[in-house]
This record gives structure tokens, C-alpha cells and sequence, in this order.
């Protein structure tokens, strides 16, 4: 959320205490990032900004399973219909979806009650 070259990651690093900042403090919740050690990781908030939806919840809700996978080629103009259906067939079974989980919708997949279950808060 910020511009290339910025120091996203390079803050990232830091306050994970993967790197010690050249100059300045960096201060969280009111203690100095760089004076912690790796045994004493930095007590980040709690609340709702930690509450990051799933992938889950990315999908529209209102299409298919199929319909959003096909999505992505249908918008690049990549096959035919019947060539993007055998692919979303190809990975459906790939990771061990039944042929029937392209009428399905996201949220009622058991694949999204598998992943959903596996994000924080859900």
C-alpha cells in the first residue's frame, strides 16, 4: 500500500527482527521495534484491522464455482467455451472436487468450509 521502492518490506523486516534499522526508531504500541530480540517478538493490536477475510470471501458470492474459474480466461479470450470448461474440469479434479462442484456456490463447497476454517476469526 505504497509506492515500489518505498521500504514496505525493509519495515516488514524490521519489525519482525529480520533487520536493524540504519538510523531512527520505529515504535509500536509505544516500545522500540529494533531493541527487541527475536525471543521477544512485538505485541501487535488485536482487533478488528487483524481480522483479515479469507480467500473465500473474495468470490462473488452470486456465481459459480465454475463460472469463476472460467472467469479469468473468458476475460483474456483464452479457448472456447467448450476448452475453458475442460480445464476448469482438469482442475476441479486436481484438487479432488467432483465434476458436480462447478454448479456449486463458493460458500457451500467443501472446499471453502475447509479453507474458511483454516483463517483466523472464522
Amino acid at each position: 500500500m505504497g509506492e515500489s521502492g518505498c521500504g514496505k518490506t525493509t519495515l516488514g523486516k524490521i519489525i519482525v527482527g529480520l533487520e536493524k534499522p540504519d538510523s531512527g526508531r520505529i515504535t509500536l504500541r509505544g516500545t522500540d521495534v529494533a531493541a527487541l530480540n527475536a525471543r521477544q517478538p512485538p505485541s501487535l493490536p488485536q482487533g478488528p484491522a487483524d481480522d483479515v477475510p479469507g480467500p473465500i470471501a473474495s468470490l462473488d458470492p452470486r456465481m459459480r464455482v465454475g463460472a469463476l474459474l472460467r472467469e479469468p480466461m473468458k476475460l483474456q479470450g483464452v479457448g472456447t467455451r467448450r476448452q475453458q470448461d475442460k480445464v476448469v474440469s482438469d482442475l476441479l479434479g486436481e484438487v479432488g472436487l467432483p465434476a458436480n462442484a462447478v454448479e456449486r456456490f463458493p460458500t457451500s463447497s467443501p472446499a471453502a468450509n475447509a479453507s474458511a476454517s483454516a483463517w483466523p476469526g472464522h
